[in-house]
């Protein structure tokens, strides 16, 4: 077990959980653990444990503007959400908040649930009503559209999601179909337009998001927290994953994943020691940070692909993704290649030549050992 994830486990579990206090004796030790923190952008719970006890050191004494900025984040946060919602209220228009949006009522304070943008999904046959009144009511601008949504942004800096649809990459799995039907597992809040999805549902959402960033290089630590605050909230002392919710887990496959996702939400908040397997996992997860890393991303794909396959993958997509991206192969597939080609330029324009620069020399780097290692964690996930 890595000491420096323990610690980091204490921590959060001190803040979050009512956990037991922590040992800051060893400085260095707590110094390694802020820094891992840091990249999981967990800085504040950090600093907010350290206050708490009254042992705060000198080093993240100098870094208490990060808390200051996870407050003032999550205030702007809130003051954009509640006119959206009150718009959304008046005209009558059924919306569904996700991620952070929904798991941040699960913290002790609404602002140590980090989050960088709002997610928002409305009924497809609804998206062109709610584009109109982020843009023309609450004077949110357009920044970019994607297959499944379109983000806007305040001159204050709040980014909006805006979904359509869910997910991305894992929408032609089963997974994806089930989440297909999410408005069906949904239900309105006091009788309004915000609605909330039942218990397996909103699992299943959760589950796929993960193992999806997970293909991606990583999804950070945070989603293993909001699992065990959101499973103590729904399912007061139950351990490991609901039985509720396990039918519809199986069924998108992805019954493996979210028992390791659940046994590691169990070691940073609930205290319990992983085992060997579940150990591998969580080194994946805490050397990815927030977003993952291009190593991680380039080493599962190698797994799952080899070398060659995998860099073949990464430039000619299947045409089951690529008509997410350009829906106009959905009547007209035999503009895949040129879709194909517009892709790589789309790509060079968005300044990601180093991206691929760097993915190339990467592929190939693995040796035997490591590729063998990956292979076994993707046995573990089941994925």
């Amino acid at each position: 077990m890595d000491g420096t994830a323990k610690l980091l486990a204490d921590i959060l579990r001190y803040v979050l959980a009512d956990g037991e206090d922590f040992d800051t004796g060893d400085a260095e030790g707590v110094k390694r653990a802020f820094a891992l923190a840091l990249r999981h952008d967990l800085g504040h719970l950090v600093i907010e444990a350290l206050e708490e006890m009254g042992k705060m050191p000198v080093f993240v004494e100098r870094c208490r503007k990060v808390k200051l900025a996870a407050i003032y984040r999550a205030a702007q946060r809130q003051y954009e959400y509640g006119r959206m919602c009150a718009e959304f209220e008046s005209a009558r228009l059924p919306f569904l908040p996700l991620k952070g949006a929904v798991l941040c009522r699960l913290y002790p304070e609404a602002w140590m649930r980090t989050c960088h943008d709002i997610d928002v999904l409305v009924r497809a046959e609804d998206f062109a009503a709610a584009r109109g009144i982020i843009k023309k009511r609450l004077g949110f601008k357009f920044v970019e559209r994607t297959s499944h949504d379109e983000t806007f942004r305040t001159d204050s800096g709040v980014y909006l999601e805006l979904h359509h649809s869910l997910l991305d990459r894992t929408r032609d799995t089963r997974a994806g179909e089930l989440l297909g039907t999410v408005w069906q597992h949904a239900s309105p809040v006091s009788g309004g337009a915000e609605h909330a999805l039942d218990a397996p549902m909103f699992l299943l959402l959760h589950i796929a998001h993960c193992a999806e960033h997970f293909e991606s290089g990583g999804c950070g630590i945070r989603p293993f927290l909001d699992l065990w605050l959101w499973r103590r909230a729904v399912f007061p002392g139950c351990t490991g994953m609901p039985e509720e919710c396990g039918a519809m887990i199986s069924e998108a496959g992805l019954l493996y994943f979210a028992k390791a996702a659940f046994a590691l939400a169990d070691f940073f908040l609930g205290g319990i020691e992983p085992d060997a397997e579940a150990e591998r996992f969580l080194d994946y997860i805490t050397r990815g940070g927030v977003y993952g890393t291009l190593e991680n991303r380039v080493a599962v794909g190698e797994a799952k692909r080899g070398g060659r396959g995998y860099i073949m993958s990464r430039l000619f997509l299947p045409y089951e993704r690529l008509k997410n991206i350009y829906p106009v192969l959905k009547k007209h597939p035999y503009l895949m290649l040129v879709m194909q080609v517009r892709r790589w330029f789309h790509g060079l324009f968005k300044g990601k030549l180093w991206q691929y620069k760097k993915e190339l020399k990467l592929s190939g780097a693995e040796d035997d050992a490591s590729l063998a290692e990956m292979s076994a964690l993707r046995s573990y996930l089941g994925i």
